[in-house]
């Protein structure tokens, strides 16, 4: 709440958070469903995954329209829409979800959030060793977001791999997973 209050007193303090809240806005399984009265109210799997987007909403990056190929946030008053090019849900061997989105006229971008041992294994550069540590020494569950703009000819290849990966018939999840 306290950081909720700041943000509302001087909205530029969110600007250095706005990569995060974005990641939060975008980089889960929630279902945004407005009721007849224009409430914006978010489903999802677990508690944890509407809790965040709850979080971001609170502090000025509102999910506010979700389909199977688009996500529409709301970044204190201007609505972004990505085009949501690949998702990796979260399951207990990968121990990370990834979604992989493009706004228009925007190179993509890959959002992942994970245990922070397996985000850590696949950083080029994890700077909160020391937070993660101490939180995780005081028996707190740790979850790392991060992001990555995948560009071309990386993004062509990517693609092209994952959807053929996707579309097969035979030991579909073992080549999505590859």
């Amino acid at each position: 709440h306290d950081f909720i209050k700041a943000i509302d007193a001087d909205p530029a303090m969110a600007e250095p958070t706005l990569p995060f809240l974005i990641a939060l806005a975008l980089c889960n399984n929630v279902i945004v469903h407005v009721t007849n009265n224009g409430k914006i109210e978010y489903n999802a799997d677990s508690p944890d995954e509407a809790a965040f987007v709850t979080f971001a909403a609170n502090c000025g990056v509102r999910l506010i329209s979700r389909d199977l190929t688009s996500m529409t946030i709301d970044i204190q008053g201007t609505e972004k829409t990505y085009q949501i090019l690949a998702t990796l849900p979260f399951n207990s061997d990968r121990k990370r979800m990834s979604i992989l989105v493009k706004a228009e006229n925007e190179d993509a971008i890959l959002y992942c959030k994970g245990a922070d041992n397996v985000i850590h294994e696949r950083s080029i550069d994890f700077n909160c060793d020391d937070i993660v540590n101490d939180y995780a020494a005081t028996g707190l569950r740790t979850l790392v977001f991060t992001q990555r703009k995948i560009v071309d000819p990386e993004f062509t290849e990517w693609t092209t791999l994952f959807h053929e990966a996707e579309s097969s018939l035979t030991n579909r999840d073992q080549k999505v997973e590859e």
